[in-house]
């Protein structure tokens, strides 16, 4: 697997100035107690063209799986507000080294 840049013209404008923030209401709204918020492109090989994808980090067991289901919806959601349809949402368990990890 490989993780790399979203790589689409006008999308980073987008999600900085606009998507970014509802994400990050949405998730606060809903009690999500992410630690890392990433949009990558995630990939089988060099030439594999996947979808986007909105990668939520949160601590293990910090999450129930109906508030992640409802939170990933909502994130798509959100996306659809922009006309982005082709965007996937992972919401993964993660545990954060070094200074990464004081901070939460």
């Amino acid at each position: 697997m490989y993780l790399g840049p979203a790589g689409r013209t006008g999308f980073n404008t987008v999600w900085v100035g606009d998507v970014a923030p509802k994400i990050r209401a949405c998730l606060h709204e809903i009690g999500v107690k992410w630690s890392s918020i990433n949009i990558a492109r995630v990939s089988t090989g060099e030439n594999d063209l996947s979808a986007v994808t909105l990668w939520i980090g949160v601590r293990p067991e910090s999450l129930l799986a109906e508030d992640a289901k409802t939170a990933a919806f909502r994130c798509l959601d959100i996306f659809k507000e922009f006309d982005i349809t082709d965007i996937d949402v992972i919401i993964c368990e993660e545990v954060l080294w070094g200074s990464a990890a004081a901070r939460g």
